[in-house]
């Protein structure tokens, strides 16, 4: 049984969650407000030249054409000042971050759990609105944005007679999405678990130094350490290191166990989110193998 104090102690630490949870959504309607606002004046750019220029075929006017092209030579300086500045946001970053935060949600609501955390009259209710909540963690389990990811580190080689990272990855999600009848989940789970593990050894690699890990967590810090987007806060790195030893237990231990459909996606979308967030933060130009080659101008990338 709870004691005051333990409750008390809950209740701070809930407290302290939903005003995130205020604050991150006052955030989020923000950016979305901007991001409309561009979309907007990107897409009246796209319009008016596409829909001027056929006319221009056809229809060639009398009068303005030099007020009009002055007016475009602004406007078209304006959008490069805009680009310029949006270029300025490391969006893998946030990859990496909203990674680490839809794995923890999601890890902590699942639906799976509710029997054995709520009382029974409230199962349903709460079964529908953590359901709710893995939907849309699970939009940052993007295996394609994974596949974009791995092909840009280079994780798409590997040496011969060895599966890629990137072929275990898709190998993992093709045993899902087209499971045969009577197939263990562990057909899937297992070359998941590979798949991390070689990008893990492909990432140790690339340090420029190559210091000791000695466990699973020392691995994950150590790549954080040397390999990180500058803009990565260090307490990311930490919370990767923490769930790479959590979804690797989960991964090792689906061979034993008999699991249902519906774990088997938690499971795969749960590494899928952590796999996301450590490519994510990591920073292509410090790759051991590409500060061969590249110059340190070329240290930041801002795509995608």
């Amino acid at each position: 049984m709870t004691t005051e104090t333990e409750e008390s102690i809950q209740g701070n630490a809930l407290d302290e969650l939903k005003r995130k949870l205020d604050e991150s959504e006052e955030l989020g309607n923000k950016l979305i407000e901007k991001g409309h606002r561009l979309t907007e004046a990107g897409q009246f750019m796209v319009d008016i030249a596409r829909t001027t220029r056929d006319a221009v075929h056809v229809y060639r006017p009398v009068r303005n054409i030099e007020f009009l092209i002055d007016g475009l030579d602004i406007h078209i300086s304006q959008a490069g000042v805009a680009l310029a500045h949006l270029d300025d946001v490391d969006l893998p970053s946030f990859d990496s971050t909203g990674g680490t935060v839809a794995y923890t949600i999601s890890a902590a609501f699942n639906p799976l759990e509710v029997q054995s955390i709520v009382p029974e009259e409230d199962w349903a209710e709460a079964r529908n609105r953590t359901s709710r909540v893995q939907e849309v963690a699970s939009r940052m389990a993007s295996k394609d944005g994974v596949i974009e990811l791995m092909r840009s580190l280079g994780l798409d080689m590997a040496p011969q007679g060895r599966k890629s990272p990137l072929e275990l990855f898709e190998t993992a999600n093709k045993a899902f999405e087209n499971p045969v009848p009577g197939s263990n989940p562990a057909t899937s789970l297992i070359p998941m678990r590979e798949s991390i593990r070689a990008s893990i050894e492909f990432l140790l690699k690339e340090r420029p130094i190559q210091e000791k890990a000695s466990n699973e967590r020392d691995k994950i810090l150590s790549i954080g350490r040397q390999l990180k987007r500058d803009s990565i806060p260090s307490e990311t790195i930490e919370s990767l290191a923490h769930q790479w030893e959590d979804i690797l237990s989960k991964l090792s231990s689906a061979k034993q166990q008999d699991i249902c459909r519906e774990e088997w996606q938690f499971l795969l979308h749960q590494s899928i989110l952590f796999l996301k967030s450590l490519l994510a933060a990591i920073d292509p130009y410090k790759l051991r193998s590409r500060l061969k080659y590249d110059p340190p101008i070329s240290r930041r990338i801002t795509s995608r």
